[in-house]
């Protein structure tokens, strides 16, 4: 058997304890919760005092604009070995040159890795040409496309052309186009007081000039890729009046030595028109950017439509508005074209 507990200490004991202990437990409770109590007082403080401050506004600094401005970009340079007339001009080259990322931008050359008139037209000789020239390099690539009236238009691509399984590129591509610019006749000079100005209806209607005006303020623009949107001068070819002192005269007049200049031809007036530059920036919809196949090319896409397709022959295209970019048809000849000439430009 267990011993029994011991028995309890007497009242008289216990009460001397409790009176023992009791005033220094008491004194560090009281301690303890004063400075509680008291760091709590200072926090909410401070709170309050910075809420109930007067609202004082604050002093913009003058800030003046930095000396150290980048320097403008060194004008392009086209190294085109073997080709006699490119079809992409330096006006047209800058105004693309503006739309690349800026590590591109800084590129002073650029490349002709494949031109139909000088490589031939097939598809596969532009993907050869292209990957060995670009292969595992991060660099960029125009493709240029003049169809068979004359019209000027492409895209930007990340990644060069090549035959892959799937949809590749990024949001760095981009469509563009160049549009003839109409009126021509409002800018030249006054016609002579014996002569009658034509009528209105003979420079175009209202629709054709407001076609190339952006939108009003008021108008929805929440379905329309505006990109970029700029005017610049179209190359002219040097003739022989134009070369002269004087300026060019009009058709069937006399210049020194009287000789006749014959009419101009509808080709001849297109060459140094101005031309108006759109371009069509990737929206984000999808990212059906870049589709190659052995027997075609496509760039943008969605809902059966592409933004820019060229057949393996390279002299059949077909441009839509596509959801990958919200372009505009590429081509004034409508969705289907005839492919005159095309070029690809290595920038890196």
């Amino acid at each position: 058997m267990s011993p029994p507990p011991p028995p309890p200490p007497p009242p008289q004991q216990a009460s001397l304890v409790s009176y023992l202990t009791h005033p220094i437990s008491y004194s560090f409770t009281s301690l303890a919760r004063r400075l509680s109590y008291e760091g709590e007082d200072s926090h909410t403080s401070l709170v309050a005092q910075a809420l109930a401050a007067p609202s004082v506004p604050m002093a913009a600094i003058p800030r003046k604009l930095s000396p150290f401005q980048p320097p403008p970009l060194t004008p392009l340079t086209f190294s085109a070995t073997g080709a006699s007339a490119p079809i992409l001009s330096h006006a047209l080259g800058e105004e693309i040159r503006l739309l690349l990322p800026p590590r591109l931008q800084l590129v002073e050359s650029w490349t002709l890795a494949y031109s139909l008139d000088r490589d031939g037209s097939a598809l596969s000789t532009l993907y050869t040409h292209c990957d060995a020239l670009g292969s595992g390099k991060r660099a960029g690539w125009v493709l240029v496309v003049k169809d068979a009236d004359k019209n000027v238009f492409g895209a930007y691509l990340s990644d060069f052309p090549k035959a892959h399984p799937s949809y590749y590129g990024n949001g760095e591509c981009f469509l563009w186009r160049t549009v003839q610019m109409r009126r021509e006749s409002r800018s030249q000079s006054t016609p002579p007081q014996n002569i009658a100005a034509p009528p209105v209806d003979l420079l175009g209607d209202d629709d054709d000039l407001m076609s190339f005006l952006p939108p009003p303020p008021s108008a929805d623009t929440e379905h329309l890729n505006l990109g970029r949107l700029t005017t610049f001068q179209g190359s002219r070819p040097s003739t022989p009046a134009s070369r002269g002192s004087r300026s060019a005269t009009p058709a069937g007049k006399t210049v020194d030595g009287g000789v006749c200049l014959p009419p101009k031809t509808p080709a001849q007036k297109k060459q140094g028109q101005t031309l108006r530059f759109k371009a069509f920036p990737y929206t984000g919809t999808n990212d059906f950017n870049i589709f190659c196949q052995a027997d075609y090319l496509s760039v943008g896409g969605g809902d059966g439509h592409y933004g820019l397709w060229l057949d393996g022959s390279l002299s059949h295209g077909v441009s839509d508005t596509s959801l990958t970019f919200c372009n505009e048809p590429l081509s004034e000849m409508g969705n289907g074209f005839d492919v005159l000439s095309v070029e690809v430009w290595f920038v890196g």
